[in-house]
């Protein structure tokens, strides 16, 4: 209708859309195609991790010098646990809004340390690259993402979908969420194109399930989480990482961290001996693989929640209610 399409035209602080009026503040999701300014992650610091991620990369160089361009540098390794948007005067509603959430985890995790594994290969409409993400127990990273969401929203930030094609409605409830970490982006390079022809030569630019196939279940090391951070999708920090907003602890507890051990002789030996040793997935994990076309989302559309994840989201609702 006219009036629809003439709200959705509105604009507020950069973003366009519907007003609601969300507790004390008038909240207003981004459009559509608005991209997020901040982000909540766990960097992947494990050299071992950085190493297996670094010679994929140059594995996929080897076989076109195009990619060399759509290359995520390794100190920007991450995985994501929530995408937002805010402008720079809410910088400390934002923080507050972190830190009640970071309390909530702690609180929720009950003293026990996170270990990320990574394991797995995967792709994102043929053109952005990443390593399967997973915790030990395997529901813990929802649980965050379930927790940070529901925080966010109720303090009238925006929360982008784990498919990363939609903003939240207000009171829409976060949808089943899979970590992942990005290594490759041919969007990048095309976005940073020079000239028209370079910039098609990147959107011909495809990764195949043939090209996959060999990685859809290697094992690239895990790592013991110590924080996890609120961070600016703009600028740069000194150590080459993400602007840090905000920084919150993870329980320590008393778990120790996982490593590949292998003998570096050169990069291509190091690389197999390193998938050699790498343990065969689950039949659940390897049923969740397949592609889907152009979609954010590589796995099923998970309607269908194992037991283990309703018992989560049940618990983040009890917790995300006390606060």
């Amino acid at each position: 209708s006219r009036s629809h399409r003439s709200r959705s035209r509105q604009r507020h602080g950069g973003w366009g859309g519907w007003r609601r009026r969300y507790g004390s503040r008038t909240w207003q999701p981004p459009a559509r195609r608005a991209r997020p300014t901040h982000f909540v992650a766990i960097q992947l610091k494990s050299r071992e991790i950085q190493r297996c991620v670094e010679q994929l990369q140059q594995w996929f160089v080897a076989q076109n010098k195009l990619f060399e361009r759509c290359l995520v540098p390794i100190k920007r390794i991450h995985t994501a646990l929530l995408l937002t948007s805010f402008e720079d005067s809410r910088v400390n509603e934002a923080r507050q809004a972190y830190a009640e959430a970071a309390r909530s985890i702690r609180e929720f995790l009950g003293g026990e340390a996170i270990r990320l594994k990574v394991e797995g290969v995967g792709c994102f409409g043929g053109r952005v690259v990443f390593a399967r993400v997973r915790t030990e127990p395997p529901e813990v990273l929802e649980a965050m993402h379930q927790l940070l969401s529901r925080t966010f929203m109720r303090h009238g930030f925006p929360c982008l979908d784990d498919t990363g094609q939609a903003w939240l409605k207000p009171g829409e409830e976060p949808r089943q969420f899979r970590g992942h970490s990005s290594f490759l982006k041919v969007t990048k390079a095309m976005a940073n194109s020079r000239t028209e022809e370079e910039r098609n030569s990147y959107r011909a630019l495809h990764v195949s399930d043939e090209d996959l196939a060999p990685f859809r279940s290697t094992c690239l090391g895990s790592q013991l989480c110590a924080d996890f951070e609120l961070l600016s999708m703009l600028g740069c920090a000194h150590d080459g990482y993400y602007p840090r907003i905000r920084v919150e602890q993870l329980p320590p507890g008393d778990a120790k961290p996982c490593t590949l051990h292998y003998q570096a002789m050169n990069e291509q030996q190091a690389l197999e001996a390193a998938w050699s040793s790498a343990p065969s997935a689950d039949p659940e994990e390897k049923s969740s693989n397949a592609e889907a076309g152009d979609s954010r989302s590589d796995t099923s559309d998970g309607k269908a929640l194992s037991q283990s994840t309703q018992d989560t989201v049940a618990n983040v609702k009890h917790f995300s209610s006390r606060h």
